[in-house]
């Protein structure tokens, strides 16, 4: 299916359950590669991820069929290691929150 031909508006996008299978997605390169790890991360960490609370993932639905996948992951910016100019004068925490 060619980019061109997806209907936008045939899309639909839910948070991953228990009985969605992502093993039918290929996340890998052209040459079978997986340099990032996304496939890695794909098969064996995002239900467990999401499971711990670690990271919400998020399955992208064409027609009822999975076609694409993401992950949202909150992380903290540790304050020691900011510059004093960087730092929120206002806000005296250990970290500040960072998406």
């Amino acid at each position: 299916m060619s980019c061109n031909a997806i209907n936008p508006d045939k899309l639909k996008f839910d948070k991953l359950t228990e009985s969605d299978r992502l093993s039918q997605l290929d996340c890998t390169e052209k040459d079978g590669s997986d340099p990032l790890e996304i496939q890695q991360f794909v098969q064996e960490n995002a239900a467990r991820f999401q499971k711990a609370n670690l990271s919400a993932v998020y399955v992208v639905r064409y027609e009822d069929e999975i076609v694409g996948c993401f992950s949202l992951s909150m992380f903290a910016i540790n304050v020691e290691r900011l510059a004093i100019t960087e730092k929120v004068k206002e806000a005296r925490f250990k970290s500040y929150p960072a998406s």
